[in-house]
């Protein structure tokens, strides 16, 4: 048996008003009422789907989060590098206007750009782990995973703030690959 559309609709309502709400007020001063009002649904529909406005974060910084995840595994799987950060990049501004919210509105452990660093240190880190051509570099392995992650997260929050450029990525993808080799 598939989703209910109805419910994935709902869902889906309720969460994209949840962030437009993010944009207007901080996260501490929405309500579940606010949630509904501006979603035009009922407590009882929110609560069908949610046990509270924290629970509704968690579940919005999750699936982004996951979606990140999968992102960076297909680039880092191998060490031939197919998928490009552009599409990344383009990947990521589909939901564009969402994660520039996300990025500016934590709570606690709800903090989308802190997962994201997380993913990318993890992945970066199993990465170089498998090449051989960082152990000729006379520098720290966790100072190399977190520049390249570091950098990488700018041109992510640059990308989702500006014009998607081939030149960012092609830079990036470039800059790594010389810090590699030719140190």
């Amino acid at each position: 048996m598939g989703i209910d559309l109805r419910v994935d609709k709902t869902k889906t309502f309720i969460q994209k008003s949840f962030i437009h709400l993010l944009e207007v007020k901080h996260f501490e001063k929405i309500t579940v009422k606010d949630i509904c009002r501006s979603a035009k649904v009922g407590r009882s529909t929110f609560y069908t789907h949610y046990s509270d406005k924290f629970d509704l974060f968690e579940q919005i910084i999750t699936s982004y989060t996951d979606l990140f995840d999968s992102l960076i595994q297909k680039r880092f799987s191998t060490t031939n590098l197919s998928v490009t950060l552009n599409s990344i990049f383009k990947e990521l501004n589909v939901n564009k206007e969402e994660l520039k919210v996300l990025f500016y509105s934590s709570f606690g452990e709800y903090a989308l750009e802190r997962n994201f660093l997380s993913i990318l240190k993890k992945y970066i880190s199993q990465y170089l782990g498998r090449i051989s051509k960082y152990k000729r570099i006379n520098l720290p392995f966790e100072f190399l995973v977190e520049l390249y992650s570091a950098n990488a997260m700018v041109s992510i929050k640059y990308s989702l703030e500006n014009e998607l450029s081939e030149d960012i990525s092609s830079f990036m993808e470039n800059f790594f690959e010389s810090a590699i080799t030719k140190v």
